[in-house]
């Protein structure tokens, strides 16, 4: 008859630990020293996709609200509506869009991930509208 090792014992009960137990290390892309968001319109319409960068915006351990400041490059800037949030969204003010420019305040209480709307116009052609969704992650 073989005999288990206390160590070996100990070994299989650590590892029999649910997954949910261990939490990985997560890194934030967004702080309150620095938080801009990039918004690209790939080729020259609205056909050839938006890249958000970073997407999705990630906070971790921030303590108090601080500001996220969208800034679309190239020919393309924010309609009136500007970004639109989510019922429930961390953002808790947003300023009117100023053209290629957009600011709102992240409240890192608000825990979870939290989707938002990207409404853009071609600044040549303000009638030619293209959108996305990307999202905000509070840690």
């Amino acid at each position: 008859m073989k005999t288990a090792s206390i160590g070996g014992l100990v070994a299989l009960v650590a590892l029999a630990q649910p997954v949910g137990a261990i939490k990985p290390k997560v890194d934030g892309n967004c702080h309150k020293d620095k938080c801009t968001v990039y918004i690209l319109v790939n080729g020259n319409t609205c056909g050839g996709g938006i890249a958000v960068s970073p997407n999705p915006i990630i906070v971790v351990d921030e303590a108090k609200p601080f500001k996220i400041k969208w800034k679309v490059v190239g020919d393309w800037e924010f309609d009136k509506d500007g970004i639109v949030l989510d019922e429930g969204s961390p953002i808790g003010s947003l300023m009117h869009p100023r053209g290629d420019e957009f600011e709102g305040d992240n409240d890192p209480a608000k825990k979870g991930t939290h989707k938002y709307d990207v409404n853009l116009q071609r600044k040549a052609k303000p009638s030619e509208k293209c959108g996305i969704d990307p999202t905000i992650v509070n840690h």
